[in-house]
């Protein structure tokens, strides 16, 4: 063997060791990121890509026929193509295709077009070079980045998606329940209604309930006639004729135009008043908000704690999906100020789980959530949240009474224009005397003006 042929000989062994090593670099790489990060399986296939387009480059350099070239574009387009499909497929399984599937599709262009550049030139420039080499060393870290963002996000704490209510279910000698001394002036005989309603209201209508309907209701299914729920299912339960009352904060603008729709409309009795609050983890240094800044942060205006006193910290302000009492209530009070879309991973669905992901969050001193007084207080009495101040007054009962604090609202039975009988007869007890007895020995703050 000439020494010129033995250089060359040596040239292309070092070649093809050396793309096999950033072969199997590139795919330990990969699986790497898959086992820790949790990357879709597909992640594997961008390996198998760049395999293939190494391979061209081993032809490249071993020196191929232009009808090889083409040969092995067609088929090499095919697979990337296939690997398009079976990774589109898979991401749209995974829940993610709003970012793969435009990573693989740009991928698989720019492949595909280096492949047939290789086609049409008969020695391959530098830039191209480059440019391959580029495209493979960089495809690992696109979907290795989106995994590391979505494994973050998945470490966020989602302990419940709902509050617990069976401890508040009347007719079960619960402790918890709020109770008249002396026998209720109203006994209803059936039928009788349905009610359902708002989380942080339950206790209160179980109360009613307890107070109202036959003790005969304890050895039967007391559940058929006391639903717990959320605000948007006690709506819908309203609206379909599931439910003859629901105790709920105001409908919001979908749900009034929805019974419009349905030919009907909303009668909302106030009885009772309540506090809309806001609340951080007990190490934020912020322990006051202005209504202002309140608005000017849901509009996305402010976005870090240190504008508002706090640390030099990004705000994390939790929603709830709309529909929800406490959601309905942010945009009541942010008037005429537009509400910023929350982000997929702000956004909570139960009230006890905004108290969760407020407390326990991995930035914890960030976060930012709302609910209802005595939801925070009573219901679940998280210790590692704090209440703010809104205009430096407190939510408390006091304050609520004398209308002080800012964030004060009705909360309301709600019916649909022609209630029933036993229905009208349960609202005027509810606004006498021993409902609002009730209303308040349950931890709200009862009405003083009666409607």
């Amino acid at each position: 063997m000439t020494d010129k042929k033995q250089k060359t000989y040596k040239e292309k062994l070092q070649i093809i060791v050396g793309i096999t090593l950033a072969s199997v670099f590139i795919c330990i790489i990969l699986i790497f990121f898959t086992y820790l990060y949790r990357i879709a399986y597909w992640g594997l296939f961008i390996g198998i890509g760049a395999l293939f387009i190494e391979m061209v480059i081993w032809r490249v350099r071993l020196g191929a026929t232009r009808g090889f070239k083409w040969l092995l574009t067609f088929f090499l387009s095919l697979t990337l193509l296939l690997i398009l499909c079976v990774g589109t497929i898979l991401s749209g399984l995974t829940g993610d295709i709003d970012f793969y599937f435009p990573f693989l599709l740009a991928y698989t262009v720019l492949l595909i077009g280096w492949l047939i550049g290789w086609c049409c030139v008969t020695q391959l420039p530098r830039w191209m070079k480059y440019a391959l080499l580029f495209l493979l060393s960089s495809a690992p870290f696109f979907p290795a980045g989106y995994a590391y963002y979505t494994y973050q996000k998945s470490k966020i704490p989602r302990l419940r998606e709902d509050f617990d209510l069976t401890a508040y279910a009347p007719f079960t000698h619960s402790a918890l329940l709020a109770r008249l001394e002396e026998e209720s002036t109203l006994q209803l005989a059936p039928p009788l209604p349905v009610m359902n309603g708002a989380t942080a209201l339950y206790p209160l209508y179980a109360a009613f309930a307890e107070a109202t309907y036959p003790e005969s209701l304890a050895d039967n299914d007391s559940i058929r006639y006391v639903w717990g729920g959320s605000t948007p299912r006690a709506f819908e339960s309203l609206l379909t004729g599931e439910a003859d009352i629901i105790f709920c904060a105001q409908p919001s603008r979908q749900q009034w135009e929805e019974a419009r729709e349905k030919g009907d409309t909303f009668l909302l009795t106030p009885i009772g008043k309540e506090a809309f609050v806001f609340f951080v983890h007990k190490d934020n240094p912020v322990v006051s908000l202005s209504s202002r800044e309140i608005r000017d942060i849901y509009s996305g205006k402010i976005t870090n704690w240190k504008e508002v006193g706090g640390k030099n910290k990004k705000i994390l302000p939790f929603q709830r999906p709309t529909g929800s009492g406490s959601q309905t209530m942010l945009e009541h009070i942010m008037e005429e100020v537009p509400l910023m879309p929350a982000p997929e991973d702000k956004e909570v669905m139960g009230m006890g789980e905004i108290i969760d992901r407020t407390s326990t969050y991995r930035n914890s001193q960030n976060a930012l959530g709302y609910s209802f007084l005595f939801f925070t207080q009573k219901m679940v009495a998280n210790q590692t949240i704090r209440l703010l101040e809104i205009d430096g007054i407190a939510p408390n009962k006091e304050n609520i009474a004398n209308g002080t604090y800012p964030f004060t609202g009705d909360f309301y039975a709600i019916t649909l224009s022609q209630p029933s009988e036993n229905v009208q007869k349960l609202i005027g007890w509810i606004l006498s005397d021993q409902g609002q007895q009730l209303v308040e020995q349950t931890g709200y703050v009862k009405r003083f003006m009666i409607y």
